[in-house]
């Protein structure tokens, strides 16, 4: 019958085994390496393959730095070594393209949003490290800062993008979000079709107050390099300001970023449509006055000028809000 006595005996038996395997093993690599022209135990990748099980050999230098640095790093904590201290972050805008529903009242902005800032945490020296100066690395290993558009019509107003961050070795980084940013924007129809409107954006951070985190300004105007013309409005000017509001049912002061974009219009299309149309159904109208009044077709050519008119009349309603803050001229 099987015992505890027959198991342990078992049990030392596999040690014993095992015992053997290893000192076998550990004399092939020491005595039959040099056969194979392998003097060091590393140089024998290069013979027989990486080594499954570990070790540094296959590791270059930036994943070494990458390690170095993140040893101890803390993606929630602000980058400052000093608490006391804010996280000073620049801020720009750079506006692609746009897009304005008169009849929503909503304004569809396509922008990049760089940030600029440093991290005191992810420092180290290049002669340290193989001369690396600048590495990349996923924002989502980092510290960002909680970019949030105020007036956000849709379900989430924060700024975030997987992009990947370059980072100097001075803990210089510079993070590129792209967004698209839906606000509301207040249309004035007064002049329609020649009117000007006038859209403001507030973005700033949520959560940090400007002890914490204080925004700058790269500049004081929108971006335009790699922006789309727009076939429906003329861009005039975009201005950037910068403003810290005290709330006072917090007892907190925020940085703030106001963003303004004025429009114009682009008045051809409504112009060749509906103005001018409109013009001739009203020349028309007078000439209905000319015509005889025994005239047969008196009567039916007035119908026709006004069926007309009530059509045009439904094109413009379709093109401007639903609001009564402004009426149209042309209405």
């Amino acid at each position: 019958m099987f015992s505890v006595k027959h198991a342990r005996s078992v049990l030392y038996g596999f040690v014993f085994i095992n015992y053997g395997i290893c000192f076998q093993l550990d004399q092939f690599t020491t005595e039959t390496l040099p056969i194979f022209g392998v003097t060091e135990p590393n140089q024998a990748e290069s013979v027989f393959g990486p080594n499954p099980y570990g070790g540094d050999s296959r590791v270059n230098a930036e994943t070494k730095l990458i390690r170095a640095i993140f040893r101890d790093y803390d993606h929630v904590s602000r980058p400052v070594l000093n608490i006391s201290k804010s996280v000073e972050v620049a801020f720009g805008y750079r506006l692609l393209s746009i897009q304005l529903n008169e009849v929503d009242q909503l304004l569809t902005s396509f922008v990049w949003l760089p940030h600029r800032w440093r991290d005191e945490r992810l420092t180290w020296d290049p002669a340290l490290h193989s001369g690396i100066e600048t590495i990349i690395i996923p924002n989502k290993m980092l510290w960002l800062p909680d970019t949030f558009l105020y007036q956000s019509s849709d379900d989430s107003g924060y700024v975030t993008s997987f992009d990947r961050v370059p980072l100097e070795f001075t803990g210089m980084m510079e993070w590129w979000p792209s967004a698209i940013l839906l606000s509301p924007c207040i249309i004035d129809v007064t002049f329609f079709p020649f009117d000007y409107q006038k859209c403001s954006l507030t973005i700033g951070p949520w959560g940090y107050h400007s002890k914490q985190v204080n925004y700058t300004l790269m500049d004081t105007e929108a971006n335009l390099e790699r922006y789309t013309e727009s076939g429906a409005w003329e861009l005039l000017k975009t201005s950037i300001d910068r403003e810290v509001q005290f709330y006072p049912e917090l007892n907190m002061s925020y940085t703030l970023i106001d963003i303004t974009i004025k429009l114009k219009r682009k008045a051809l299309y409504y112009t060749l449509n509906i103005l001018i149309p409109c013009i001739l159904l009203n020349a028309l109208g007078i000439g209905l006055f000319i015509l005889p009044a025994d005239s047969g077709e008196k009567v039916s050519f007035g119908l026709g000028i006004l069926l007309t008119v009530f059509v045009f009349a439904i094109l413009v309603n379709e093109n401007i809000p639903k609001t009564s803050d402004y009426t149209p001229v042309m209405g």
